[in-house]
C-alpha cells in the first residue's frame, strides 16, 4: 500500500467528527460540545457545525488528528470520564473539496431530477 502522502498534492481533506461525552452527569452535552467546537474553529481552515456533528476542513489528516487528541484533553480537563469520537474523512485527491458546493450540487438535483 502507498501512503497516501506519496500520491502527490491534493486539496485539503474534509473531516467530519461526532463528538459524545459520556459520564457527565447529565443528558445534556452541548457544553461539552462547544469546547470541541472551540478547538476545531481555533485549529481547521473552514468548519460548519451542524445538529449531529461539524464538519470541518483541514490541511491533512495528522491535522485533524491532533484536533482530536485537544478535544480530549480539553474534556478530561473539564471532568469528562469518556469520550466517544466518531471521524469520516472525504479525501479527494483530483479537485478542490468545498462543502457549500456539495451540498449545492445535491440541492440542485434535486430541483432539475
Amino acid at each position: 500500500m502507498v501512503p497516501w502522502v506519496l500520491l502527490g498534492a491534493h486539496a485539503m481533506p474534509l473531516v467530519e467528527l461526532q463528538v459524545l461525552p459520556l459520564g457527565t452527569g447529565s443528558p445534556s452535552v452541548s457544553e461539552y460540545v462547544a469546547e470541541a467546537v472551540k478547538v476545531i474553529a481555533e485549529k481547521s481552515e473552514e468548519y460548519k457545525v451542524t445538529p449531529m456533528s461539524t464538519v470541518f476542513k483541514v490541511k491533512d489528516l495528522s491535522k485533524a488528528c491532533e484536533i482530536i487528541k485537544e478535544i480530549e484533553s480539553k474534556l478530561k480537563e473539564k471532568g469528562v470520564k469518556r469520550v466517544v469520537i466518531m471521524m469520516r474523512v472525504d479525501d479527494r485527491f483530483d479537485k478542490d473539496l468545498d462543502m457549500d458546493r456539495k451540498v449545492q450540487s445535491v440541492m440542485k438535483r434535486l430541483e432539475n431530477p
